[in-house]
Parts: C-alpha cells; sequence; structure tokens
C-alpha cells in the first residue's frame, strides 16, 4: 500500500517506529516529517501537506500522529477530501476500516505509544 505519515515533535517517536514497522511489512511509505525531534515544531506544517496528498489520491492511505490526536484529526479534516479518523483503541480503528470514504488516520501518541501491541490493526490502515 502506497502511505504517508506525519507528526511533530509530539509524535515523533512513535512515527519512526511506525515508519519502520510499515516499510518493514512491505508498504511504500512517504514521510512527511517530521525528520528531526524539534519541540518548535507544529503538526500543521506536516499533517497538512499529508492531508492534501491524500485527498488528491497521490497516497491510498496518510497516518497523522500527534500528543493526542485531536489536533491532526481537525487539521486533516479541514482538507476537502482527506476525511480524517481519530484511531486510539482496537474499536476505533476498526470503525475506521468500515468507513469506505475514511483515509487519514490520526493516532494519539499519548495512547498508542505504549500500545503498539495492536500493531495488527494499525497494519491494515
Amino acid at each position: 500500500m502506497h502511505l504517508g505519515i506525519a507528526t511533530d515533535h509530539g509524535g515523533f517517536r512513535l512515527k519512526e517506529d511506525l515508519l519502520a514497522r510499515l516499510r518493514a511489512d512491505g508498504h511504500d511509505v512517504v514521510d512527511f516529517g517530521a525528520s528531526v525531534l524539534n519541540p518548535d515544531d507544529d503538526y500543521p506544517d506536516f499533517v497538512i501537506p499529508l492531508a492534501q496528498a491524500v485527498a488528491a489520491g497521490t497516497l491510498e492511505r496518510g497516518i497523522a500522529v500527534c500528543g493526542s490526536g485531536v489536533g491532526a484529526s481537525i487539521c486533516a479534516n479541514k482538507v476537502p477530501g482527506a476525511h480524517a479518523a481519530l484511531i486510539q483503541d482496537h474499536f476505533s480503528a476498526a470503525q475506521g476500516l468500515r468507513a469506505p470514504r475514511t483515509a487519514m488516520r490520526p493516532l494519539s501518541k499519548c495512547r498508542n505509544e505504549y500500545e503498539i501491541r495492536f500493531w495488527g490493526r494499525i497494519a491494515a490502515l
């Protein structure tokens, strides 16, 4: 699957972990940043270009990571056609997969950083 992933400093470590796992699973992943851990960066700088690529059809799906996931969701949903749904657990992951128009998967770093045990659901995005 051709995916994109983005975060700011709040989800940097989780994004790096997800990026490695997705690539190891054979996905083609475009990294929209952040490329370095910088406490002064802000998620819209990375999430908006990701959402625009998803909405344009350049990517099949997008994963945006921020501290709570809420900011990334709001930001991505401001881009017409991005259709972001916040994923925080197994149930929301399954529901997000059932929504045919939902192409963006914002993740909460706070909820998911230590819950990668549900990797199968994230990998199915």
